[in-house]
């Protein structure tokens, strides 16, 4: 301590000089001795607090993600779903049809987490009736030229041969009157 307790601050505090009245000499009150240790607290540890704010807050980010990330089981269980129903297709689209399964979305690009959805398309061509509009010479047209109707019978019987197949965890919703007919 640097003079006397009501002229000079602690040690704690700055050395500037006190002019808050009448000095009186004793120890400092009780609230001058908190006010001046926050005082030192905010001032000396500033910068080490904002330190470890940012450290922590990055390290809490870090984790966070990590957390986020998908594990080599993630994958690999992803791609034996789309083998399996890979292998489905034919089995419900017998040749001359030529389905394929692609995947898009946050797969594809392998920005997907743990419990993200597996987004799944269907392209080729499909074996058609003779009267179908877009028919080709093998029987077959072209998935984009199908009809709406088509591609909800379509969907449909994908999703019952999912459920026939044993290839999914519980029913299959049916989202077939949306403007893009999906199932999931």
């Amino acid at each position: 301590m640097v003079g006397s307790y009501g002229s000079y601050g602690s040690s704690y505090g700055s050395l500037e000089k006190r002019h808050n009245g009448p000095q009186r000499s004793g120890p400092p009150s009780v609230e001058l001795t908190i006010e001046r240790c926050w005082r030192f607290d905010q001032e000396q540890h500033k910068q080490k607090c904002d330190k470890d704010a940012a450290a922590f807050l990055e390290e809490r980010l870090q984790q966070l993600a990590k957390s986020r990330e998908p594990s080599p089981h993630d994958g690999a269980a992803r791609h034996a779903t789309m083998e399996r129903l890979r292998a489905l297709l034919p089995t419900l689209f017998p040749p001359p049809s030529a389905l394929v399964l692609v995947a898009y979305g946050s797969f594809r690009s392998t920005c997907y987490s743990p419990d993200s959805d597996l987004d799944l398309a269907l392209a080729g061509r499909l074996a058609v009736p003779d009267w179908m509009p877009g028919r080709g010479a093998d029987g077959t047209a072209p998935l984009e030229s199908l009809r709406e109707e088509d591609w909800v019978a379509l969907l449909r019987r994908l999703a019952d041969g999912l459920e026939a197949g044993g290839l999914t965890r519980g029913p299959v919703t049916r989202i077939l009157e949306a403007r893009v007919p999906i199932i999931k």
